[in-house]
């Protein structure tokens, strides 16, 4: 081998050499060429963070779940959640407004059975009518702490202009405040019932 072709030789073997030093070199940490696996790193998911309303309806959820024992069938749907479920995914907003002023006649409805003569029951604030439902038994502290958390949600959504409400969101104050219905429901069954008995008994026979 003449000297020319020798030099050539050795200068091809260095540049082959240097480039595959090269590629060893460059390669992403965890990719392998020789398993074949061209396929891109699976990236990790980055967490959303919530917004503050989203926050205090997490926070609704687990006071309810904290003092409630019902189990809701995904089957089974109110006539509450069926008027207002609609509206959820559409119209959140509208949905936790909704939401509110129907507990608000709920609350209204239940202090009916109460005889307050010339005290202007109407006159109070929403959170104030339903502390004497609290006063009278009818609901615990704990349900009035998820009623203080939904004035709190429907006071954030009321006072912005164009607040940013999730689905998720609404979805959770609306099954709150679906809880709290069919709870006022149930004392008010229950007390009807009760003074049909009275009624009973004290018929002559």
């Amino acid at each position: 081998m003449d000297v020319p072709l020798a030099i050539f030789c050795g200068v091809l073997a260095l540049l082959v050499a240097v480039g595959l030093s090269g590629m060893f070199l460059f390669q992403k940490p965890g990719r392998h060429p020789q398993n074949g696996d061209d396929s891109a790193e699976a990236e990790e998911p980055v967490p959303v963070a919530l917004t503050p309303l989203e926050r205090e309806a997490e926070a609704l959820t687990q006071l309810v779940a904290r003092c409630s024992a019902r189990t809701v069938n995904p089957h089974s749907i109110s006539l509450f959640r069926a008027r207002i479920g609609s509206l959820i995914g559409d119209a959140p907003r509208s949905a936790i407004m909704k939401a509110w002023r129907e507990l608000e006649s709920a609350t209204l409805r239940t202090l009916a059975l109460y005889d307050y003569g010339d005290y202007p029951v109407k006159r109070l604030r929403s959170i104030e009518m339903i502390a004497l439902l609290r006063d009278n038994s009818v609901l615990s502290d704990a349900q009035l702490d998820v009623c203080r958390h939904l004035e709190a949600i429907r006071n954030d959504v009321f006072g912005k202009t164009n607040p940013q409400v999730s689905g998720s969101a609404a979805a959770q104050t609306v099954d709150a405040v679906d809880w709290l219905i069919d709870c006022l429901e149930e004392f008010r069954n229950s007390a009807a019932s009760g003074r049909s008995g009275e009624a009973e008994s004290a018929s002559p026979k």
